[in-house]
């Protein structure tokens, strides 16, 4: 008898959900928010799951003002640790990290079984600067939950850069042990094994670490950051024909526009041109980035850091502030163009930035939104509704599931349905 209503149950949950997940998965996301609240209105047996559906759905097309008083609302009647985890997701997207730390602190403390609050603790903590506590944090993690892939890669980061490199070697190999059949298993963690081998002086272990990572991402860029890096361990060990011979065949590389490297990549390659004295190939290399990824805090700081280890540090850091303040000047005229009424004129400003800046991916998403307004405001053609696709497929492949990437694409969908 337990039995047949626990599966019943199951089955009435299944398909209460059924809709919604549909929706989801055609990326309707409105569709899905809003069959969460007619369920709700009717649904109390699942409406603790559609509440916590509802936030996710909130979160994930970036309506955070309207997932925080849903969170608050639900806070004031349960303590529950998902909720207050979203909450503290909302939070670190306003920059609020003591609020969020504040949050979080409590929530692991309370229910210390729930990880999550860990993990964005940790992340938290990283943000703002406290990488010994976020260690601690991680450390505290992995006793209570050990076998998880990216929990040990996010350790074996952080201790690396507090200098703990016995700890970063072992929580690397044990995330790389834990991926190795999994869908989880990431490259970071190889490359994290090979510098921290490099650092601690076993140069043997670092490449041949980096032939693994050979076999099991065999791609282009990824053979490309490989030789950066094989290049640096060869420089750490001071070979220095080897680390000369390894940035000449990368420069021959990218001067044949045979490959084209990734953020990463492209910043491990301008660590070792800086050290092999091709100083204004890796500046080029920077200055890209800095183009590409003008509001990433993250990627300006390893930037700012590779100009410090080059002894460049306050040529540098105006480089970084000049080209930044240009790429946001660039990167926004056509919304404002667009805000003015000049539809056909911010078109052609944003298709402008998208040929300075191709891998920016709000130039990329600001350039759909202004093809969307205009043929909202004019008339659509074929050709500008693909142009406003691939743009936007093109800013989802760089930064999957921004939530403005969603929203423009429900937009573009529901015009072309229109029409």
């Amino acid at each position: 008898m337990n039995l047949r209503l626990r599966l019943a149950k199951i089955w009435g949950k299944k398909k209460a959900f059924a809709e919604i997940h549909q929706a989801m998965m055609q990326l309707d996301y409105s569709k899905a928010i809003s069959l969460c609240d007619q369920r709700l209105t009717s649904d109390k047996a699942n409406a603790a799951d559609l509440l916590r559906t509802k936030c996710n759905l909130l979160l994930i097309t970036g309506e955070y003002d309207r997932a925080k008083k849903v969170l608050e609302k639900i806070l004031t009647e349960r303590d529950l640790p998902w909720a207050k985890a979203a909450l503290a997701k909302i939070l670190l997207k306003k920059n609020d990290f003591v609020a969020a730390k504040t949050l979080l602190e409590e929530t692991a403390e309370t229910n210390p079984a729930f990880l999550e609050a860990h993990d964005l603790l940790a992340q938290t903590l990283q943000a703002m600067g406290n990488l010994e506590e976020a260690n601690n944090v991680l450390e505290r993690a992995v006793k209570l939950s050990p076998n998880s892939v990216l929990r040990q890669k996010n350790l074996g980061v952080v201790a690396m850069k507090i200098g703990k490199l016995e700890n970063a070697e072992r929580a690397f190999r044990k995330s790389i042990s834990l991926g190795e059949d999994s869908v989880l298993k990431t490259a970071d963690a190889y490359f994290g094994l090979a510098k921290a081998c490099s650092t601690s002086k076993k140069p043997d272990e670092a490449i041949k670490v980096l032939g693994q990572l050979n076999k099991s991402f065999a791609t282009d860029e990824m053979r490309l950051k490989v030789l950066a890096v094989e290049g640096m361990i060869y420089h750490q060990s001071d070979n220095a024909e080897k680390t000369k011979q390894i940035a000449t065949e990368i420069i021959q590389l990218i001067d044949q526009d045979a490959i084209h490297p990734d953020s990463e990549g492209s910043l491990e390659i301008a660590r070792l041109l800086m050290v092999t004295d091709d100083k204004d190939k890796a500046i080029k290399l920077l200055q890209r980035e800095i183009k590409n990824n003008p509001e990433n805090t993250a990627l300006l700081q390893d930037v700012a850091e590779i100009f410090d280890q080059a002894g460049m540090g306050e040529e540098g850091s105006k480089l970084i502030e000049t080209i930044r303040q240009e790429a946001m000047l660039i990167m926004n005229r056509g919304v404002l163009l667009v805000s003015k009424g000049q539809y056909e004129e911010a078109v052609n400003a944003m298709r402008d930035a998208y040929a300075a800046m191709p891998a920016n991916m709000r130039v990329l998403l600001n350039l759909a939104y202004v093809i969307i307004t205009y043929i909202q405001k004019k008339r659509p053609t074929p050709e500008l509704t693909q142009e406003a696709r691939s743009s936007l497929l093109a800013a989802n492949e760089l930064s999957p599931g921004e939530p403005r990437f969603i929203r423009l694409m429900a937009a573009l969908n529901q015009f072309s349905a229109s029409t």
